[in-house]
């Protein structure tokens, strides 16, 4: 297939006007110590997950990065979902690495499949099988599963619906992204942020995180064709590692490596909020997960700056969701109606308003940098949408 698309920002397809990749779907690696779900060690077994796309996909991308040992993939298959969250007849493909139906990855490397034959259109639902016949340790995961899959014993990459031994999995494992060789112009939106955009509380296999909206609307609205890829992590901070890796750490693989890049969110809001928390008996356990010195209002915005700086670097849009939107909320009322009662609900509402009004005031003063821009538009002021 060609494509019209420039894209600085993609690796894949850089050297070559005629083959450029767009990612379509993503989700951010995270190791098995490192996130609030993980995978318990497996083997002789086959993981099927199914994933929404935004539009389209043509190959997939596989990460061994928190791997302790090579990951041998003995079989893969890629098929259009159907309704009952089966295979739809007619669409299951084998999938290939380098001409090869098996591959082995070394630990600490990712591996591209090869480009798979198979029509989607936007807003699909894939379903994506690995059958791994090692043993795996550790297996690179994302924490919150806002999709479905399950641990099937044995190969059950060619089975159309699912057996009666299938475990649902408690995280997303070893697939990270989906990308797609469009023939008509089309970029692709990532949003790095915390659990808002990682869908804590959504779910799973609904689709309704607000990236997700944002995807059917665009979708719906027509015009250039756009992929909205999201790479949140719940817990996620912008200046320290915690749960996931920092946002300002992470930025360059998760976001501008993105084949197809066009405009980047920045909706990580967790700093303050932890900074702030009110440091008790009955908090302690929690805010154990996020060690770390407490940040400052000038820490954050140098550090959204900083992305915004890179970001158009590569030539890209960038824009933040500020946390400011908290304050449109009233303390003691429950945040997504379930944590009202809970410690983690009193830490949110104690220091979340302290955080929001601090960041809110020095954000949007005259003094405070513009924050978005590319090298051909001017820049905003970063804003909660």
């Amino acid at each position: 297939m060609n494509s019209a698309i420039n894209t600085p920002s993609s690796s894949e397809g850089s050297a070559s006007h005629t083959v450029a990749w767009v990612r379509t779907w993503g989700a951010s690696p995270q190791a098995p110590n490192n996130s609030v779900s993980c995978i318990e060690p497996f083997e002789n077994a086959t993981l099927r997950q199914i994933v929404r796309i935004t539009g389209g996909g043509h190959r997939i991308r596989i990460r061994n990065e928190y791997g302790t040992a090579p990951l041998t993939i003995g079989a893969a298959h890629v098929a259009i979902t159907d309704t009952d969250d089966g295979i739809q007849h007619g669409s299951d493909h084998a999938v290939t690495f380098s001409g090869q139906p098996t591959a082995t990855v070394p630990a600490g490397a990712p591996i591209l499949s090869d480009p798979i034959d198979l029509r989607t259109a936007a807003l699909s639902r894939l379903t994506i099988s690995l059958y791994l016949p090692d043993r795996v340790d550790t297996a690179t995961c994302h924490g919150t599963f806002h999709t479905l899959g399950w641990l099937i014993p044995g190969d059950a990459t060619a089975l159309v619906s699912l057996p009666a031994g299938a475990a649902p999995l408690p995280a997303q494992a070893l697939i990270t992204a989906v990308e797609v060789q469009p023939e008509t112009p089309t970029q692709a939106i990532a949003v790095i942020g915390d659990s808002r955009v990682d869908g804590m509380g959504s779910t799973p296999g609904t689709d309704r995180r607000w990236t997700d909206r944002i995807a059917e609307r665009l979708a719906a609205h027509g015009g250039q064709a756009l992929c909205v890829v999201s790479q949140g992590i719940n817990g996620n901070r912008m200046l320290t590692d915690g749960i996931g890796t920092a946002a300002l750490a992470r930025f360059d693989r998760d976001i501008l490596a993105t084949p197809g890049l066009g405009h980047v969110v920045i909706a990580v809001g967790n700093d303050l909020i932890f900074s702030f928390a009110p440091r008790t008996e009955e908090t302690a356990g929690f805010l154990s997960m996020f060690p770390g010195s407490p940040v400052g209002v000038d820490g954050i915005i140098a550090a959204h700056l900083q992305l915004a700086a890179r970001a158009r670097a590569h030539g890209v849009v960038a824009a933040s969701r500020c946390e400011s939107s908290c304050r449109t909320r009233r303390p003691g009322r429950p945040y997504l109606g379930v944590l009202s009662c809970s410690t983690l609900s009193r830490i949110w509402w104690t220091s979340a308003y302290r955080a929001s009004d601090l960041l809110a005031k020095a954000w949007f003063s005259p003094q405070t940098p513009v924050l978005v821009g590319a090298p051909d538009r001017p820049g905003v002021r970063g804003r909660s949408p």
